[in-house]
């Protein structure tokens, strides 16, 4: 297998951008979190990310602002933009269902992991929104584990559920 370069997905996944760089491949870092106020050990993450990588793809400004990695010539934001405007318009219905090949009781499913970073409670209050708005009755779906230090927030998740109906 012959590889040309390295996309590593997250500031988590230290070790695949390692792995690559002393693969000599060069590495395009897509950094997806804002790291404000980061601890050492996040501090470390960024230190590394700025040496290893070839170039860095921002999914905010935010994001570009909190870690601009001077280090790195080739940087650019890509964000994950829905126009929300253009969804506003948009009259939920039968037709609608039909035309996007939606059928009753199907199922809308997020599998991210129970963490805060991830929005899974964001998620519940578009569950909840969409159930009340439109009347359909889908089923929503968290695939994920829980980690010991997201416990609460698992817990939190659950009173959510249960106050959202």
């Amino acid at each position: 297998m012959h590889i040309d370069l390295a996309y590593v997905n997250t500031s988590l996944s230290v070790f695949a951008g390692i792995a690559a760089w002393l693969a000599r491949k060069p590495v395009v870092w897509h950094v997806k979190e804002t790291l404000s106020q980061p601890d050492r050990g996040t501090r470390l993450k960024m230190w590394l990310i700025e040496r290893l990588s070839s170039a860095i793809v921002y999914d905010s400004s935010s994001g570009e602002r909190e870690f601009p990695a001077p280090g790195v010539k080739l940087r650019m934001v890509a964000r994950n933009h829905i126009d929300v405007d253009r969804l506003a318009c948009v009259e939920p219905g039968p037709d609608l269902d039909r035309q996007l090949g939606i059928l009753p009781g199907e199922t809308v499913v997020v599998a991210n992991g129970v963490f805060p970073r991830k929005g899974t409670d964001v998620f519940l209050h578009a569950a909840a929104l969409l159930r009340d708005r439109t009347g359909r009755s889908l089923r929503f779906v968290v695939v994920g584990g829980v980690t010991a230090e997201h416990r609460a927030y698992f817990a939190d998740l659950q009173e959510t559920i249960r106050v959202l109906g």
